[in-house]
């Protein structure tokens, strides 16, 4: 499975983190991974996972996991040190990280992460 490129799990409410880290674990070469959608079965220690085993992701979209937040976010951006591309929109829990500047603090980084948000307040922010 290490030559898989890219997987797309969107929409797969039977998603679980244990399944999530078999899949990091299994496929460490994946480069685009999409789990949009996904209710619930996102949180935190999916993408703790995510950041711990999948080193070569370049993009990733979480966009409605209603269990993301500021701190699984961390975990994504210290952890897949080649990730451009980060869709978080529609992640309802991660507005605090949001409102506290955290795509800000990114971008004042070295690293060139293009986070894709829907909102902050009433301002929109890409």
């Amino acid at each position: 499975m290490d030559d898989i490129l890219t997987d797309v799990q969107s929409f797969c409410c039977a998603l679980s983190d244990t399944a999530t880290e078999v899949l990091a674990l299994g496929c460490p070469n994946l480069t685009h991974l999409n789990l949009s959608f996904c209710g619930s079965a996102v949180s935190d220690p999916s993408l703790r996972s995510i950041g711990l085993h999948l080193s070569c992701l370049k993009e990733l979209a979480v966009r409605g996991c209603v269990r993301v937040t500021g701190l699984g976010v961390q975990s994504i951006l210290e952890g897949c040190q080649k990730l451009k591309v980060l869709d978080v929109s529609q992640c309802k829990n991660l507005q605090p990280w949001l409102v506290a500047g955290g795509v800000e603090r990114w971008r004042s980084t070295s690293r060139d992460v293009q986070f894709v948000v829907v909102s902050t307040g009433t301002k929109l922010v890409r």
